[in-house]
């Protein structure tokens, strides 16, 4: 199969931007764990060789965010030693916690209304199907060029979907925030 300049380039930047945070975390969780089995690196050189994997490998896709830079401090510690919290790192946990205490209380509610639950199925399926749809519509267009351009159209009604979802998110949120 032939792939010319400009399918490559599509290519590239969408890989870029299907990196999760997630994909980022464990990638430096993998590579602080084998930093920290050389005797000879301490915490500074670990931060170091974490920013520079970072910025190497990610960077051109994710920006580094004090999330990331409060993850790579945190990685570069040893493992074992007593690890003092910034403020920022105490209300980025707080705010963590936070969010999954509200996402438990979603689930009761999504226990005690069906037509809720009905609604919150019918989004995840919608998010579902345009991601798929995307994905196809990109390899379809790959293969046939004529295609390219419904690929756009693919990627935009996936967007707009995760818009939605985002917003369904939230509103359930401020629901439970409300209704204490």
């Amino acid at each position: 199969m032939k792939v010319s300049k400009h399918q490559l380039r599509r290519i590239i930047r969408e890989e870029r931007l299907s990196l999760t945070g997630e994909d980022i975390e464990q990638y430096l969780k993998d590579n602080a764990a084998t930093y920290h089995q050389d005797p000879n690196l301490d915490a500074k050189a670990i931060t170091m060789l974490l920013r520079d994997d970072f910025m190497d490998d990610v960077g051109a896709k994710v920006e580094l965010t004090d999330e990331y830079e409060d993850l790579i401090n945190d990685l570069s510690q040893d493992p074992g030693a007593v690890v003092e919290v910034t403020k920022r790192q105490l209300r980025r946990i707080i705010k963590e916690e936070k969010r999954k205490l509200l996402s438990e209380q979603v689930h009761q509610m999504y226990e005690e209304d069906d037509e809720l639950r009905q609604l919150g199925e019918i989004i995840e399926n919608l998010t579902h199907y345009a991601l798929e749809g995307s994905r196809i519509m990109d390899d379809m267009g790959m293969r046939y060029g004529e295609l390219a351009a419904l690929g756009t159209n693919a990627r935009t009604i996936k967007n707009s979907i995760k818009e939605l979802a985002d917003k369904f998110d939230q509103k359930l949120d401020d629901i439970v925030k409300f209704s204490r």
